[in-house]
C-alpha cells in the first residue's frame, strides 16, 4: 500500500473522531466565505469583511469588520484564525481558529476538511429559567 492509501485511512480517521466528538455549542454559522484551496506554502492571506449585518426579530447587530487570516504549510494543509469586532459593545464578537487539510484537489473532483474551535474572545450570559 502506498503513501496515498495511509493518507486516505487518515483522513477517514479524521473524520470519524470529528461526527464522534462533536458536541452541540453556542456558536456562529457555517462559512460561507472559503475557499476550496489552501494557501501556498508559507504564503499569508488576509479577508477583510467591511460590514456584516445581523438581523433576528426587531434586533439588528453590527459587526465590523471580521477578519480571516489563513497560512500555508506543506503538504495542502492551512492555519486558518477568524475574528469579528461587535463595534457597539467596543469588544470582540467570535472567534475561532484551526485547520484546513486539502489532500485531493483536482479540475473536476476535489476534497478536504476544514475544522474550527471557538476561542473564548466573547463573553455570553447564560440565563437559567
Amino acid at each position: 500500500m502506498g503513501s496515498n492509501g495511509s493518507l486516505g485511512y487518515i483522513f477517514l480517521l479524521i473524520l470519524l473522531l470529528q461526527a464522534g466528538l462533536t458536541t452541540p455549542t453556542f456558536a456562529f454559522p457555517p462559512y460561507r466565505s472559503t475557499d476550496a484551496d489552501t494557501a501556498d506554502p508559507d504564503t499569508l492571506e488576509l479577508r477583510v469583511g467591511l460590514v456584516k449585518l445581523e438581523h433576528e426579530k426587531s434586533d439588528t447587530e453590527v459587526i465590523t469588520p471580521s477578519l480571516r487570516a489563513n497560512f500555508g504549510l506543506q503538504n495542502k494543509i492551512e492555519l486558518i484564525s477568524e475574528f469579528e469586532y461587535l463595534p457597539e459593545e467596543g469588544a470582540f464578537g467570535d472567534g475561532a481558529a484551526g485547520f484546513k487539510w486539502v489532500p485531493l484537489f483536482g479540475s473536476t473532483l476535489s476534497m478536504g476538511i476544514e475544522t474550527l474551535a471557538l476561542l473564548p474572545v466573547r463573553q455570553v450570559t447564560v440565563v437559567w429559567v
